[in-house]
């Protein structure tokens, strides 16, 4: 078989690794919260419109930030990020989201309607890998900075990125959920199969991370523990991915599910609480407090690769707002790296949180 070099890349890193829009005037000192922000972008029907985050002031750079929703904890974290990332940096935030984690339509519209003003810098988490490049291209032929975080772009049209290296991603969530099969019982000779939960096959993200997942199981998983091919793609919709964590739990020999990003791996860990299987293991993502509670319960057999997303969206704002003063980013894309949590030391991170 033919690796790959970013899957080669992936496997040397494994080995190692455990904006701005300037308004005819501007306003005045505000300061609403960052949760009240949070409330607007949850409650808002389809997207919410552009909205101050923290602090305003005359005088500094303006970055308007894009993230793909808010109707998760992950995305509440990285709402935290671009505020503490605007007061680090002394700019101004600006942010805007849409309703589900693949609506790249309002991600689009949200920057239409910011087109024709004076546009300092602008941070995005592209809801789509493919569909979201023409409206970054605009953007550049206008002279604007982006830089993304979190997800990357089928383009090198963008100044800079801050993210997980997600191939290196989906190989650890694959290391993971041997060793979770191993200490549930399973034998190598065993016949099982695994199950694979996502939001959507359009994100860079999750496409990168179930390269670097399959590429692992091919290499070290016993012959006679499948993969299921058939993905269970939930297309950001929170009630449907529980249904099909359901489904998975109904297949034949089902030993193992891997949720490839966060609303998935909530519903994965809950429901087999919910019906007491705990005879599945699950690796997911993230660390939503749900997925928290279940890696908790040593009953269960349950691990999350969890990100640096306040980092992500901390130093997006400071390199947005560095190329925006005339500056450069430290490098096209920086690894914000990742901590596997499992019952074994979760104890330990979520003290680290507190500090």
């Amino acid at each position: 078989m033919k690796i790959s070099t970013r899957v080669l890349a992936a496997l040397m890193a494994l080995g190692v690794c455990a904006f701005a829009i300037g308004c005819g005037q501007e306003q005045k000192v505000v300061d609403p919260k960052g949760a009240e922000v949070i409330k607007k972008v949850t409650e808002a029907p389809v997207r919410a419109e552009f909205a101050p985050l923290g602090e305003i002031k005359d005088g500094r750079k303006n970055i308007y930030a894009v993230v793909k929703t808010l109707r998760s904890s992950y995305w509440k974290e990285v709402v935290k990020g671009l505020e503490a990332g605007g007061k680090e940096a002394n700019a101004n935030i600006y942010m805007g989201a849409s309703l589900r984690e693949i609506d790249w339509q309002s991600q689009k519209a949200l920057i239409d309607s910011i087109m024709d003003k004076k546009v300092d810098a602008v941070v995005m988490a592209p809801a789509d890998s493919t569909n979201m490049v023409p409206v970054v291209q605009a953007l550049k032929a206008k002279k604007i900075p982006v830089v993304l975080l979190d997800t990357a772009l089928y383009s090198e049209d963008y100044d800079a990125g801050f993210m997980t290296n997600n191939v290196v991603a989906g190989m650890k969530a694959g290391e993971e959920m041997l060793k979770l099969l191993k200490k549930n019982g399973a034998k190598e000779t065993d016949e099982l199969v695994v199950r694979i939960q996502l939001s959507s096959q359009t994100s860079s993200t999750m496409m990168d991370r179930l390269d670097g997942l399959n590429s692992f199981w091919t290499e070290k998983a016993p012959k006679t523990w499948k993969l299921n091919k058939m993905l269970l793609v939930d297309q950001g919709d929170n009630q449907m991915t529980r249904k099909m964590s359901e489904k998975a739990l109904k297949t034949d020999k089902i030993r193992g599910i891997i949720a490839l990003n966060n609303s998935p791996t909530v519903a994965a860990t809950e429901t087999i609480e919910k019906m007491n299987r705990k005879d599945v293991a699950v690796v997911g993502f993230d660390y939503a407090p749900g997925t928290a509670r279940v890696i908790a319960n040593p009953d269960y057999k349950v691990a999350s690769i969890v990100q640096n997303q306040h980092m992500m969206a901390v130093e997006a704002v400071k390199a947005a707002t560095a190329i925006a003063n005339g500056g450069k980013a430290s490098g096209k894309v920086t690894d914000t790296g990742i901590n596997v949590i499992s019952n074994e030391n979760y104890k330990a991170y979520e003290a680290s949180l507190k500090k």
